[in-house]
């Protein structure tokens, strides 16, 4: 299984890093959402962790050209919110963006694990 994890933080981006890597998957970062819709392109993933904070643009703008991409259009994506989020973003997250899983920070590595096994099993549906 290949995880493409896109975010700003560089200590969060190790941290969901190391955890995929004991998953037994393979990883691919990307600081930025321009690189990250790359990488997504390049490598057919099973699965994108993305947080919404994004140095070059909104994770919302980023869902939006992922879900324009029409190989994409079936990848399971967690989108990690910042706590400070509007309390509608979950819903327009799960309704109209059509991501899997809408997390807040901080979010504990139990959990993180436990929705990406979710997420990849429905996948393989």
């Amino acid at each position: 299984k290949c995880v493409v994890v896109v975010g700003s933080r560089e200590d969060e981006l190790t941290a969901i890093q190391e955890l995929c890597l004991e998953m037994g998957m393979a990883v691919q970062l990307s600081a930025t959402g321009t690189q990250g819709l790359e990488l997504l392109e390049d490598l057919d993933p099973d699965l994108l962790v993305m947080d919404l904070q994004l140095p070059d643009m909104h994770g919302w703008e980023m869902l939006g050209k992922v879900k324009e991409i029409t190989s994409l259009r079936d990848l399971p994506i967690i989108v990690i919110a910042d706590h400070a989020a509007a309390p509608d973003q979950q819903s327009f997250a799960l309704t109209v963006a059509k991501v899997e899983v809408y997390l807040v920070k901080p979010v504990s590595m139990a959990k993180l694990r436990q929705n990406i096994w979710m997420a990849l099993k429905q996948r393989s549906r």
